[in-house]
């Protein structure tokens, strides 16, 4: 893992719907030390404020169908997200929310969009509106959670993460995010470090950073 230098800037991979979501926010950019988690934010090898997924891209094309006219705008604003053009992912995922309102992909990928152009307060509100037309949407909680830290709305943040789980309680990611919000914000560590060996379990391969924050972790215990 690496340490993030600005969270306002990329996210998403490919989602597919039938998943509603897969990875989430960019990838933590962290110093290759190998110091405690839970010492001063400045340390080298801490967990980072929060850890995303890869690439911010977009849901796929949602189950219901789409005149042809709204596919073409679908993808252009796919395209849009992935070439990292918040801009027109904004206006494209604006019209075709309000054309569609009850798809509840429309309004994700507006928050992702926002995301994209650092609009936190925006992101939140169009996260929450396809939470409440799709509940369970692990994903969209997750980043709820990071914008909710971001904003230090530190409760928000892990009723956010806990809503993931309970949606979807094997995503790495909620287990990874809760974890570092429970070491470095709500100082809990019993809690951090049940949700980061949770997120080694589910993990293909061990993951070298997250071991050293769980030894460390288990010696202050």
């Amino acid at each position: 893992m690496q340490k993030p230098n600005a969270w306002g800037t990329a996210l998403f991979n490919y989602l597919k719907f039938t998943q509603l979501f897969a990875s989430l926010l960019l990838v933590a950019i962290i110093s290759a030390c190998a110091s405690s988690p839970s010492s001063d934010l400045a340390a080298a090898s801490e967990p980072p404020p929060d850890a995303p997924d890869a690439a911010l891209k977009s849901l796929d094309a949602p189950p219901s169908p789409l005149s042809i006219e709204q596919q073409v705008a679908f993808d252009r604003g796919v395209a849009a997200l992935a070439d990292g053009n918040g801009v027109v992912a904004v206006e494209v995922f604006s019209q075709l929310g309000q054309q569609l309102p009850k798809i509840a992909a429309m309004q994700a990928n507006l928050g992702s969009a926002y995301m994209l152009q650092g609009n936190g307060e925006q992101a939140i509100a169009a996260y929450l509106r396809a939470v409440a037309l799709q509940p369970g949407l692990a994903v969209a909680y997750v980043r709820l959670g990071v914008l909710f830290r971001r904003a230090n709305r530190l409760q928000d943040a892990e009723k956010a993460y806990k809503a993931a789980l309970a949606g979807e309680p094997d995503n790495r990611l909620a287990h990874l995010n809760l974890g570092i919000l429970y070491d470095l914000y709500l100082r809990q560590p019993a809690q951090a470090l049940q949700h980061y060996e949770r997120f080694q379990t589910l993990s293909d391969s061990e993951d070298a950073e997250v071991a050293l924050w769980i030894a460390d972790l288990k010696q202050r215990l």
